[in-house]
C-alpha cells in the first residue's frame, strides 16, 4: 500500500470514529429533557416557577457590578424554597468584572464561601 492509499484510509477511518463520536454524543444528550428556572432578586424571595415540570432552578447569588460585589438578598431564601419544592438547585453569578483578572478573583473569594446550593450542584 503507497502512502497516499494509507493516508486516505486514515483519514476515513478517523472521519468514520468522528460521526460515530457525534451520534454517540447527540444521542447522550438528547435523552433528558430537563427543564429549569433562572432566578434572581427580581423573581421574589421564593422565587417563581415556569412549569409544573420545572427540575432544577439556578439562583443568583449576586455579582460584581461597577466596581463591586452585589449579594442577592433573595439568594438564600430561594434555595431553601426550591430545595423545599424538591428541586435540583445550583448557583450562578454575573461576572461583571471586564476581563480584569483582579477583580474576578476578588469576586471569586467573596462568593464561593457564600454558596448555599448542596455539595455536587452547578456553580
Amino acid at each position: 500500500m503507497n502512502k497516499h492509499k494509507l493516508k486516505a484510509l486514515i483519514l476515513t477511518v478517523g472521519a468514520i470514529f468522528m460521526a460515530f463520536l457525534m451520534v454517540n454524543v447527540t444521542s447522550q444528550a438528547s435523552t433528558s429533557r430537563d427543564q429549569g428556572v433562572d432566578w434572581s432578586k427580581y423573581n421574589g424571595n421564593s422565587g417563581t416557577f415556569g412549569y409544573s415540570t420545572d427540575k432544577f432552578v439556578f439562583s443568583q447569588a449576586g455579582g460584581f457590578y461597577g466596581g463591586t460585589n452585589i449579594p442577592q438578598t433573595t439568594y438564600a431564601s430561594q434555595v431553601k424554597s426550591a430545595k423545599q419544592a424538591g428541586k435540583r438547585v445550583h448557583t450562578y453569578l454575573w461576572d461583571g468584572v471586564g476581563g480584569n483578572m483582579t477583580n474576578a478573583k476578588a469576586m471569586m473569594s467573596y462568593y464561593l464561601p457564600r454558596i448555599r446550593t448542596p455539595k455536587g450542584s452547578i456553580v
